[in-house]
């Protein structure tokens, strides 16, 4: 069960090994798949593991001393670190990995 920011459990359909990139640096964490209405969680266990720090009032990840900033939507007033989106499905296989192409 992946456990929420409040503490509650919540049920999520698979994981996968994902490469993360922040500013200069790429980093691989293995994140769960779930259905939630965020785009994507950065949780406690990659911040602490790869050395971020969210600075909020300044809106801007510090990540192993590099300022990467932070964007909201602007539908929205939550701070978002970046959106990752595909417009078509994409199958990931276990024990594999996909490199979809995007707009330069």
């Amino acid at each position: 069960m992946l456990l929420t920011v409040i503490g509650e459990s919540q049920p999520f359909d698979g994981k996968a090994e994902v490469e993360i990139m922040l500013g200069t640096h790429t980093f691989t964490h293995e994140v769960l798949l779930a259905d939630i209405q965020q785009d994507g969680i950065l949780g406690i266990d990659f911040l602490r593991k790869h050395q971020c720090d969210p600075i909020i009032s300044k809106a801007y990840l510090n990540v192993k001393g590099e300022k990467v900033p932070c964007y909201m939507k602007s539908d929205e007033k939550k701070m978002m670190c970046c959106r990752i989106a595909s417009t078509e499905n994409v199958e990931i296989l276990p024990e594999t990995e996909v490199v979809v192409n995007g707009p330069l």
